[in-house]
């Protein structure tokens, strides 16, 4: 994993290194801040003599990291991380985070108490309904994952994805207009938004911190380098921040969703009974939006393939992150037993 520091945002310090898998720690022997992959004669020479030594070198601190690695393999990232004093703003408290990612031949596990590696709560309209608890996480995600035939939508009380600093990510709000949630509300609609915090988080009824939308301070934002990956959707998928080389203009570039707001007015008249909510579309719901094929880089899951690579992106409009599954999520995203989740993993928000 290759991370940069950004300290409260305002001083920016390049800092990467090398996770080896299987033993290895960190080599603090680098002079520069790029990495380097090291002749075969090197290898060895860094290898640890012995198990205890890889042991020393102990969890890495990620304390306010922006990650910089763009390998798409999830076994690029193995290691045990922290991160440390991380602020609940509005309610003034600290906490501590923890991560360990493993991996084998066919999957990585990432196991977390999902407390992010930088500060939260600090929304200027309110503080969060529910204080943030720690909860403990452990999900599966796939070395290989393969596109399917078909999209899989989202269900709601299941996280669609986890970001390398141990937070999860949960798109669907439970707060819809009919039973059968056909109308969704969109939690970053103005008039109704939520205390939502300035990484597009908060937290559920359960204290449970999780991501909606874009985790700006997991990715270098001044757009000068491609984004790297920033976490995994449930489907194995990496998840990209919003830059990437265009290769039509040699040029770095924000990616660009291909949903846009509907015009005219919804169906119904907002009574029970009624085809829909009615009024304008104003991005109040997700289906406000429509996917339009063309419209911008992105499919309808709010993903591309790039080098033979498909994946997932960050954007600045809707839907922010992963919209649906191009493969097969795994199911220790669903699971709430003590073997994954130690809390239920029922997802509600309360109503304004």
């Amino acid at each position: 994993m290759k991370i940069q520091n950004i300290k409260r945002q305002t001083v920016v310090l390049s800092l990467s290194f090398l996770l080896i898998a299987c033993g290895a720690g960190t080599d603090d022997e680098t002079e520069s801040n790029e990495s380097v992959t090291p002749t075969e004669n090197q290898e060895n020479e860094n290898e640890p003599e012995n198990e205890t030594e890889a042991e020393t070198s102990g969890p890495v601190d990620i304390t306010y990291e922006a990650y910089t690695s763009s390998n798409p393999d999830c076994a690029e990232h193995v290691g045990e991380f922290y991160s440390s004093d991380v602020i609940d703003v509005n309610n003034s408290t600290t906490f501590d985070g923890e991560v360990v990612i493993e991996s084998s031949e066919s999957d990585c596990t990432l196991i977390s108490n999902g407390i992010p590696n930088h500060d939260f709560n600090d929304s200027e309209t309110g503080s969060f309904a529910h204080e943030v608890i720690e909860t403990s996480y452990n999900v599966t995600l796939d070395r290989s994952p393969e596109t399917a035939a078909t999209v899989t939508a989202f269900k709601n009380g299941e996280d669609e994805g986890i970001m390398l600093n141990g937070v999860p990510i949960a798109i669907l709000t439970s707060t819809c207009w009919d039973d059968d949630c056909e109308w969704r509300e969109n939690p970053f609609y103005g008039p109704k938004s939520r205390s939502i915090d300035s990484n597009h988080a908060h937290s559920n009824s359960n204290g449970e911190y999780h991501y909606h939308g874009n985790p700006k301070d997991l990715y270098d934002s001044s757009g000068l380098s491609e984004s790297a990956v920033v976490g995994y959707a449930a489907d194995g998928f990496p998840i990209y921040g919003p830059y990437f080389l265009d290769s039509s203009t040699d040029s770095i570039r924000e990616v660009t969703s291909s949903y846009v707001l509907q015009t005219g007015d919804r169906p119904g008249d907002g009574t029970e009974g009624s085809a829909g909510p009615g009024g304008t579309y104003t991005g109040e719901w997700r289906e406000d939006y429509v996917y339009t094929q063309g419209e911008g880089d992105l499919d309808e899951c709010n993903g591309m393939e790039l080098n033979g690579q498909y994946a997932y992106y960050v954007t600045t409009t809707f839907p922010y992150l992963l919209s649906c599954f191009k493969g097969t999520p795994n199911d220790s995203f669903s699971e709430s037993d003590s073997s994954a989740r130690l809390i239920s993993k029922e997802h509600t928000h309360p109503h304004n």
